[in-house]
């Protein structure tokens, strides 16, 4: 039990910079890999769709991964995916970030959304993105010491 307190409280500190954003980035738009995709399985209880039991027509959202930060110097964000989206983990897409006053009106969105679907996970273009951010930062592999 204390196990999914804990990743429901991890999921809403990951979710919360999705619903804020700075003046320099609203309603600019940027391209960024899926991390990772969330569904609301109840109200405020986030957790990751691949996890979900069911679910049926609830509020997707993903994290997303920029290859370089952004002018706020954020690396990622979240943003709200459509309902019928198809949208996974390793895809690349582009997003658009909220206006801070958009809770005012409702001509323009309240939060960060994805808008396009640009690649999907197992395209060249996908798998090669961030791919300097990458090269820096080795995988367990690269990093174990070598068999004699």
């Amino acid at each position: 039990m204390n196990r999914w307190i804990g990743l429901a409280m991890l999921t809403a500190a990951a979710l919360a910079p999705g619903c804020a954003t700075e003046a320099d980035l609203a309603g600019t738009t940027q391209v960024g890999k899926v991390e990772q995709v969330f569904v609301e399985a109840y109200p405020g209880l986030f957790v990751d769709r691949a996890l979900a039991t069911v679910v049926g027509d609830r509020q997707a959202w993903a994290s997303v991964t920029f290859a370089r930060p952004l002018r706020d110097g954020r690396t990622t964000a979240v943003a709200m995916l459509e309902p019928d989206s198809s949208i996974e983990p390793g895809d690349l897409v582009q997003m658009r970030f909220a206006h801070p006053g958009a809770f005012d009106s409702d001509a323009l969105p309240g939060h960060n959304q994805v808008t396009a679907l640009l690649a999907k996970h197992d395209s060249r273009a996908a798998m090669s993105f961030g791919g300097s951010r990458a090269a820096l930062s080795p995988d367990k592999l690269s990093a174990a010491d070598p068999l004699p």
